[in-house]
């Protein structure tokens, strides 16, 4: 059901860029970012269907929850800081003054102070907080310990973000 619901949405949206494209010169959402940018780096294999719904099925089930994640505690961070809140508008405003199409293919590189907000965001709330890894066979860390096999590695993402030393 989920394939043939997201293959009408890829059909219809490739539909509708080839009947109407000058509806579509200023795309903003991920599926119609992937179909521009293909057509203007004439990158035939992303236009493959299988591949745009895999796209589209990643952004709406595995990145979901992480994303909306990270940009509530991004909010969040921003709310708390009045002075930071008015110089990401500032910055944003500046950034967005030609075009929001020509901002996210160009200029996102260029927003040292949105990188900055969204890392520390991670850092203090990652989306994932503790991921683990089971060893299969017996291994040596670099820094020396030996993790036997069938033992479980934790990595603390929480905490480590929060510790000085890191």
């Amino acid at each position: 059901k989920m394939d043939a619901v997201v293959y009408g949405i890829i059909k219809r949206r490739k539909q509708a860029m080839v009947d109407t494209p000058e509806k579509f010169e200023n795309v903003t959402d991920i599926l119609g970012l992937y179909l521009d940018f293909a057509k203007r780096k004439n990158r035939p294999e992303i236009l493959d269907d299988v591949y745009l719904r895999d796209m589209i099925f990643n952004f709406m089930l595995a990145g979901r929850d992480t994303t909306s994640y990270v940009l509530t505690n991004i909010f969040a961070l921003i709310a708390e800081h009045p002075e930071i809140d008015t110089k990401v508008v500032d910055e944003l405003s500046h950034r967005m003054s030609q075009g929001s199409l020509y901002y996210s293919q160009n200029e996102v590189k260029h927003f040292p102070l949105g990188d900055a907000i969204f890392n520390e965001a991670l850092r203090m709330y990652p989306s994932v907080g503790v991921d683990g890894r089971w060893c299969k066979e017996e291994e040596v860390l670099p820094s020396g310990l030996r993790v036997p096999s069938g033992c479980q590695v934790l990595l603390p993402s929480y905490a480590i973000g929060r510790n000085p030393k890191y």
